[in-house]
């Protein structure tokens, strides 16, 4: 066994272990504040540092399946409300600024640095609405109840720690008035040893997709991302980098 193959049992072990044991760490966010402050470019702060230009066609389908299911819903109707969260640098918000939109990430630092200068129109917040003690995202969650038409989260539910995402659903179902939709993105495990991480996990279509029927969501679209370039030895030519879904709140505001 080589050095690199040694590397990847370790890391395998290593989340499969926290993945059993329920351990949380929150090592991917934390990366991801750290590392936003030394980059410039709105990919790379979004989280594709050495990879962005060879990921550009993916990230470009991103764009257009979240664009084009949003215009679908608002119908170029300004008052519609639309929320990022997990926007970054406001990739996806500067396409959407003929509705009224509003952007969340845990990064107050590229919200303030990034986000407000590319998408000066989005009405910005920082916090994590996945964290019970979070004051900030109690009194959003409080004052927008039920006010949203769309959300957004695109390649974000796998930094969310994995005791918390059913709570983070279900507060996301509780900004949704009903008939309002959901819009997710986010990567797949190409294998087993893809499947755990050490700070997040990569979660299966079916797992999401269950955690959406389970907070009152029906599955309106789901594809995956193909992208047929390898990064590494251990994937396959085809590689489902990620998957798209768009969910509907079906249950009525409490």
């Amino acid at each position: 066994m080589g050095l690199e193959e040694l590397k990847r049992v370790v890391r395998f072990a290593a989340g499969y272990l926290q993945y059993r044991t329920g351990y949380d760490r929150h090592d991917a966010l934390s990366q991801y504040l750290r590392l936003a402050k030394q980059y410039e470019v709105p990919e790379q702060i979004d989280g594709y540092a050495a990879k962005y230009q060879e990921l550009k066609e993916v990230l470009d389908a991103m764009l257009v399946f979240c664009q084009t299911h949003v215009d679908t819903v608002c119908s170029n109707d300004p008052s519609c409300k639309v929320l990022d969260y997990g926007c970054g640098s406001g990739r996806y918000l500067r396409l959407l600024q003929n509705y009224d939109i509003y952007g969340v990430d845990a990064n107050r630092y590229t919200l303030q640095k990034h986000t407000k200068t590319l998408v000066p129109k989005a009405k910005l917040y920082a916090f994590d609405l996945s964290d019970p003690h979070d004051a900030e995202a109690a009194a959003f969650l409080e004052r927008y109840r039920c006010r949203f038409d769309i959300i957004c989260s695109m390649t974000v539910i796998q930094f969310i720690r994995r005791s918390r995402i059913e709570f983070w659903f279900t507060r996301i179902a509780t900004l949704l008035k009903p008939n309002g939709r959901m819009i997710l993105n986010f990567p797949v495990p190409k294998d087993l040893f893809d499947r755990y991480h050490v700070g997040y996990i990569r979660y299966t279509p079916l797992e999401i997709e269950q955690l959406l029927q389970k907070n009152g969501f029906r599955i309106v679209c789901a594809q995956s991302n193909i992208y047929n370039q390898k990064f590494d030895r251990y994937q396959p030519q085809a590689v489902d980098y990620g998957y798209n879904i768009v969910a509907e709140k079906i249950t009525p505001c409490e």
